[in-house]
């Protein structure tokens, strides 16, 4: 009969049996076996006597007491040690294998010494397993990044591997490390965990995980991920090392305002009255509505405008448009489904300003950048007339007379009004003497024979006859301009302090327009006035129309017979908003400003959210103390105080403090920085169109007391202001507003003194350079420039430039500065003639980082943000150069039942989880498909009202992860 061979497993398992059994005999029958500590100890042992483990094996071992009397104990508190930990370790009261060979294992029990010997041999009946992590060739800050993780058997042997972890362990980096697996469920890890666990490997196992990684902050990181078995035995590892770079990152669209800046009024393709008007955004949109019915009827984008300061209808029917800042001409023919770019009327120019109707469907334009009239025929196609005023950059309005066929053209910034003769090309200056000292013809037409001409400033509507020049009547108006002549031919209205009046022509004199007895208060300006016959009651016949203010898309009707009066708000669509300026807080968040309507976008780095306030106009420049925020906007070079620890509110945490305008001629402060410990604020400002002389104007918060140091640097604007160690830095341009010819020939570099309140150092610290627009400190108190193209070092000690080289060839001067920071790793950051550079403290070389960037902020993590554009414009989003980002996304929302059954009157409270749980952002908003079914509260409280079904779905606030259950209610 042949021999029984016992399986190797069931052998093993026989022979621990047995031992156990000897171990259980030798305790249960020992006398003294409950006696914890035994003086009487004479030997101890080892058990088993020898140790065989396998490589990556645990194998438990024990200590017996034997004593005098023959019995012995299991011993607790043993001490143990191995030799050579290269080849075995210690495991709490186990053996783990390491690598094949022998070592020795001690133990010492109330000084009484033995020792085993412990072999390991290597297992090859397991297959052998490999990790590989495939990192990209370069890693982005913030960015989550595809590097899968592939498992596979490198060694095939018997049998493969049970219940096997994925662990993932950084071992080093200056930030965090997040590692997200996607599966049937999402698992992110942050730093340290498990990815995958008690997962099954086949003995020739392949696979591949399908992982992103995330790494918070630049810099060089560590990490392994290991295979372990349910022992804790690492079965296979691999170790890693990426250098993560700086990134950027586009943050989008920080502000969506409705903003229009005229308005018209015609007919569409159907004799229907209709209203036009642009709405600004990226592009622009003209808006066609029904005047009746005051809905939408279209939206024609105008491809690469941004908005219209012009638009009107010409004699045929057509609407024109006049954009910025690519200064063209769009025309749109009622009933069409887009509008046509008919192109610049002249070269080189940016906005146009103005549109009036000629005769035959003709138009003409004013524009900015060298102040031209033009013609638009639709037979002919442009003609350019010039430049009403050589110098001068604005032609703000235009109107035409058929009686003389020529075009008026209000010009600034110098106020001129040009009479041009069409057919001869003559050209005279017929604004009287006594409003020359203005700054511009802001809005102009001719109706019933007279001339209505707005001034900029102050407002002043003058009306003046047509052939005379005699003035009849001066008032002020907010609205643009005036309304057509009447139907009757004898009124125009206007809106003065939102009150809505009418001008009797022939009498001369002007009057509130009353609606059920009191005067028509249409609360803001009108952009856009016209009569339009109305067919529907209480406005049947015709009616006073027009647009109210830039911002909420407000609308009215008047019947000029029955005083009948309707305010309401179309429907028109807010749009991304351009971004002038771009700040950084006290509290860590970047303040976004828009252009032209203002606005504020406040981004949170931390949890990577905008949220939109408003009150508050086109911001040029900002300082901070404390947690209060100084704001320097534009126009009139207005000064508010926000404190930025308390909630936004426009009403009672926006302080108006005081403007600069008036007597000073101040328009944009520009340039602002503190001294806390003084409590100053100082600001540095470009005056009004037209005016040289900038300020260097002091606020001291705890005495209220302002000074004002106009001409500070003779005919010359305030750009850049720093303060250092006490003293206050100060860099010039030559270029006052906008339309003023400059006086001087180089900028200089101010220093002043707060102590004395005086300057004590003036230079030129590069000679002719015409600005000096960036100033930084740095911790020696050395003062770092950029004038022009060139960067430069002044040292206030020896009171000179210390270097100086041309960085920045062909850039081009600015009225305005900008912003120099120092980044965490010393160096300078600054963007210069729309680049995004780096400039390097030591070597001084400047390396360009990113184009179209416009203004820069930097937040408390060192982060950078900008504007990004185009050549003309500044873009709607804000990016960032990411150095450090700690926002962490949610992967997904679950709720633990895809179905509920309630009763009528029942409730239950749902709780929603976002993983990972350590998401930044973790509020979940709650919805029902189906309220009168059951309600949810925003705490996840469901309540059961009535019979049906309704589906609650639980959704991250902000987000676009979202889960649901169903909910069946039943009596």
């Amino acid at each position: 009969m042949g021999r029984i061979r016992m399986p190797t497993d069931r052998k093993r398992y026989a022979v621990r049996s047995l031992t156990l059994m000897i171990l259980a005999f030798f305790i249960i029958w020992s006398p003294f076996h409950a006696r914890a500590a035994a003086d009487d100890v004479e030997s101890i042992q080892i058990v088993p006597e020898k140790v065989k483990v396998k490589t990556g094996e645990r194998k438990r071992i024990t200590v017996l007491a034997k004593k005098e009397n023959g019995s012995a104990i299991i011993v607790s508190g043993s001490s143990l040690k191995i030799k050579d930990p290269e080849i075995a370790i210690l495991d709490g009261q186990a053996v783990k294998g390491l690598s094949p060979g022998k070592t020795v294992l001690t133990a010492e029990y109330k000084g009484i010494k033995t020792e085993a010997v412990v072999e390991v041999i290597q297992d090859n009946t397991q297959s052998v397993y490999q990790t590989v992590i495939d990192l990209p060739e370069q890693i982005l800050t913030g960015a989550y990044t595809p590097a899968p993780i592939s498992i596979s058997a490198s060694s095939v042997k018997k049998r493969g591997a049970e219940n096997i972890d994925v662990h993932l362990s950084k071992l080093s980096g200056p930030g965090d490390l997040i590692a997200v697996h996607r599966s049937e469920r999402v698992k992110a890890v942050k730093n340290t965990g498990d990815l995958l666990t008690d997962i099954d490997l086949k003995k020739d196992h392949s696979e591949t995980l399908k992982t992103e990684w995330r790494f918070s902050k630049a810099g060089t990181y560590t990490f392994k991920v290991e295979l372990t078995n349910p022992h804790g035995d690492v079965i296979a590892e691999t170790v890693k090392t990426a250098e993560v770079l700086p990134s950027f990152q586009d943050l989008g669209t920080q502000i969506e305002k409705l903003l229009a800046m005229r308005g018209a009024f015609g007919k569409d393709e159907n004799g229907r009255p209709s209203a036009y008007t642009v709405l600004a955004g990226r592009p622009a949109l003209l808006v066609v509505t029904d005047v009746e019915t005051e809905q939408i009827k279209r939206i024609i984008p105008l491809p690469e405008a941004e908005a219209a300061w012009a638009v009107t209808v010409a004699s045929d029917g057509t609407v024109y448009a006049g954009s910025t800042p690519n200064g063209t001409l769009y025309k749109y023919v009622p009933g069409s489904s887009e509008a046509e770019v008919l192109g610049k009327p002249v070269p080189k120019q940016t906005v146009i300003w103005d549109l009036t109707a000629g005769e035959n469907g003709k138009v003409y334009g004013g524009t900015y950048f060298d102040g031209h009239i033009f013609e638009y025929d639709p037979a002919k196609g442009f003609t350019d007339f010039g430049e009403m005023v050589p110098g001068e950059e604005y032609v703000r309005s235009v109107a035409y007379d058929p009686e003389e066929n020529a075009v008026y053209a209000g010009v600034g910034a110098h106020a001129h009004l040009i009479k041009y003769n069409i057919k001869t090309g003559e050209k005279r200056n017929v604004l009287p003497e006594k409003y020359k000292s203005y700054i511009s013809v802001y809005d102009l037409q001719i109706q019933g024979g007279k001339l209505f001409i707005k001034l900029e400033p102050e407002f002043k509507l003058v009306v003046a006859d047509k052939k005379t020049l005699a003035v009849d009547y001066e008032t002020t108006a907010q609205s643009r301009g005036v309304s057509p002549l009447s139907p009757d031919g004898k009124s125009v209205f206007y809106t003065s302090s939102g009150i809505l009046y009418q001008y009797n022509v022939d009498s001369k004199t002007a009057s509130p327009v009353t609606s059920g007895g009191a005067p028509v208060n249409l609360e803001q300006p009108v952009i856009g006035f016209g009569f339009q016959p109305l067919s529907e009651p209480p406005f049947s016949g015709i009616a006073l129309v027009g647009f109210t203010g830039n911002y909420e898309g407000r609308f009215f009707k008047y019947n000029l017979e029955s005083g009948a009066l309707k305010k309401t708000v179309l429907p028109l669509p807010p749009q991304p908003t351009n971004i002038y300026n771009v700040l950084g807080g006290p509290d860590g968040k970047i303040y976004s400003s828009g252009f032209i309507g203002g606005d504020v976008g406040i981004y949170n780095p931390l949890t990577g959210l905008t949220r939109q306030e408003t009150g508050l106009g086109q911001v040029e420049g900002m300082a901070s103390i404390g947690s209060k925020m100084y704001f320097g906007v534009y126009p009139m070079a207005r000064i508010y105080e926000y404190d930025s620890s308390l909630p936004w509110n426009r009403r009672t945490n926006m302080k108006f403090l005081f403007d600069l305008h008036g007597p000073n001629e101040q328009n944009r402060p520009v340039a602002m920085d503190s001294i806390p410990e003084r409590d100053e604020v100082y600001m540095g400002t470009v005056p009004d169109y037209g005016k040289n002389g900038g300020t260097l104007s002091i606020y001291n918060r705890s005495t209220g007391n302002l000074m004002i140091n106009r001409n500070i640097v003779p005919n010359q604007s305030i750009v850049s202001v720093k303060a250092s160690k006490g003293k206050v830095y100060a860099g010039s341009s030559i270029f006052g507003g906008t339309g003023a010819d400059p006086t001087e020939k180089e900028a200089r570099l101010i220093t002043w003194d707060p102590a004395s309140s005086r300057v004590t150092n003036e230079i030129a610290p590069v000679p002719g350079k015409v600005s000096v627009s960036y100033l930084h400190a740095d911790q020696d108190g050395k003062i770092w420039g950029i004038a022009q193209d060139t960067l430069f070092i002044y040292d206030p000690v020896q009171n000179k430039t210390i270097y100086q080289e041309v960085k920045f060839p062909g850039v081009r001067s600015y009225r305005v500065g900008g912003n120099m920071e120092e980044g965490p790793d010393g160096d300078l950051y600054v963007t210069v003639d729309q680049t995004f550079y780096k400039i390097s403290k030591t070597t001084k070389e400047v390396t360009p980082l990113k184009q179209n960037a416009k203004k820069l902020a930097e937040d408390s993590m060192g982060n950078f943000y900008f504007a990004q554009g185009d050549e003309l414009s500044t873009g709607n989003n804000i990016w960032r150069y990411t150095i450090e980002d700690p926002v962490i996304r949610a992967e997904a929302v679950e709720l633990k039942a895809e179905r509920m059954s309630l009763s009528e009157g029942e409730a239950v409270k749902l709780e929603a989880s976002v993983i990972p749980d350590f998401a930044t952002n973790k509020e979940i908003q709650w919805y029902s498909s189906n309220s009168g079914v059951a309600s949810v509260e925003q705490d996840g409280t469901v309540k059961a009202l009535s019979s049906g079904e309704a589906v609650i779905t639980a959704v991250l606030k902000n987000g676009t992860k979202s889960d649901a259950v169903t909910i069946q209610v039943g009596t």
